[in-house]
């Protein structure tokens, strides 16, 4: 029996533009994923990014303020968290198109006001440690992690210039780093260059 095998030709990956060097590249690139980079990456403390999935998620009630605060305690160099527009038009983080899973109430995030929203519990599901945690909005978290954490955005169906304009407005030019599908990269590349 021959031991001879046929080598197989190397595929050349479907990239757009360059590979963002601190998530899963070669399986990104493996499944046709899309990243833009550039040269201004936040700097991390840590040799490889560590990055809290929204927050922690499995030890801390996903996209709180409790799990951001968990994560800068442990020293990550990321959160990473999920923007969304309320019907009236306010940038909270939260992960679903609803409300459902992890919080107390019901109902999609854009058919609901902020004030509604607000009077949700979204950590006594988790635990009822965390009973009373809130939904966060876009503000908050960077008047949390200013300084001490950057944040890895993953706009779900925020506008680029709303969360631009929040950016701005609390000088996190330097801190963050963000994610979305081919046309959200396109337009934040056209909006805003400067922001990796």
């Amino acid at each position: 029996m021959s031991r001879h095998r046929t080598p197989i030709p190397p595929q050349k990956p479907r990239v757009a533009r360059h590979a963002c060097p601190c998530y899963n590249t070669a399986n990104r690139m493996h499944k046709g994923g899309v990243f833009l980079r550039t040269t201004s990456i936040p700097k991390t403390r840590n040799r490889i990014a560590v990055i809290a999935h929204r927050g922690g998620a499995g030890i801390m009630p996903e996209n709180t303020l409790a799990a951001f605060q968990h994560a800068i305690r442990l020293g990550c160099d990321y959160v990473e968290i999920d923007v969304r527009t309320t019907r009236d038009g306010k940038l909270v983080i939260m992960h679903d198109r609803t409300v459902d899973r992890t919080t107390n109430g019901s109902g999609a995030v854009n058919e609901l006001t902020l004030a509604a929203i607000r009077k949700l519990d979204a950590g006594a599901k988790f635990s009822p440690l965390y009973r009373g945690e809130k939904v966060p909005t876009l503000d908050e978290v960077f008047e949390l992690c200013r300084g001490k954490i950057n944040v890895y955005i993953d706009h779900k169906d925020a506008t680029v210039k709303a969360i631009l304009h929040t950016i701005h407005r609390h000088r996190m030019e330097k801190q963050v780093l963000v994610y979305g599908g081919l046309e959200k990269l396109k337009e934040w590349k056209q909006t805003a260059p400067d922001i990796p």
